[in-house]
């Protein structure tokens, strides 16, 4: 449990009259005052507490996979920032099961890092999320370079190796052949298992893959309890 902290010193209080009641004086008719406290002015802000959190480019489909996976209602469009302030949902695999929840993000773009776009201001609701996922948009031309540019932009590689990871590659349904975006997870998957990281292949719009990928996003949520 966190200790609490002492951001201010209280006032001391004062004496009343009966303080100073004594053989001779039976009737006191004085009294000491006390010490005001210190004041001070806070602005508090609630970091958006949420086991996992996604991160992408505008437009990945995050909104639309936190839509399918859980009770969330995220606002999705065909534009990019559609997301533009942190929306949780509560994912669960089945009646009776383990429940876990998921933060949605505004999309990070490259520059992120020098304050442009708004995905990295929202960055600190997931910092403390027990594991990110990388949500990639097999329909761009290199969803690898998407990757490591997201990996870039929120720290380096050595920070997110603190995270429990998950690769998500999304919209497997752009090609109609699908023999495209395969082979571009493909060369996802071999980075991602180079990384020790676990990888998925779904279509969040036809709901393709979504039961498996709701089970890797809890093993990622509780790693540390598979570890034990």
């Amino acid at each position: 449990m966190t200790k609490p902290v002492c951001l201010l010193k209280g006032g001391q209080g004062g004496l009343g009259n009966m303080h100073f009641l004594t053989n001779l004086i039976r009737n006191p008719r004085f009294s000491k005052p006390g010490r005001n406290g210190l004041e001070q002015h806070f602005l508090f802000e609630l970091k958006s507490i949420a086991d996992l959190g996604l991160i992408g480019l505008p437009n990945a489909g995050k909104s639309t996979i936190l839509n399918k996976i859980s009770n969330a209602k995220p606002k999705i469009g065909h534009w990019q920032f559609t997301t533009l302030s942190p929306t949780i949902g509560t994912v669960s695999l089945g009646f009776g099961q383990d429940v876990f929840t998921v933060a949605d993000i505004p999309g990070i773009i490259q520059g992120a890092s020098l304050d442009k776009g708004m995905g990295l201001e929202f960055l600190r609701h997931i910092e403390r999320s027990n594991g990110w996922v990388f949500v990639l948009d097999l329909s761009n031309k290199n969803p690898l370079n998407d990757l490591q540019l997201l990996i870039e932009e929120v720290g380096t590689l050595e920070k997110v190796k603190t995270k429990n990871i998950l690769i998500v590659c999304n919209k497997v349904d752009i090609d109609a052949e699908k023999s495209e975006s395969f082979a571009k997870y493909l060369q996802v998957e071999k980075f991602s298992k180079s990384q020790g990281w676990d990888c998925v292949p779904i279509s969040a719009l036809r709901e393709e893959n979504i039961d498996v990928l709701k089970k890797k996003m809890f093993k990622c949520a509780r790693q540390s309890e598979f570890d034990k």
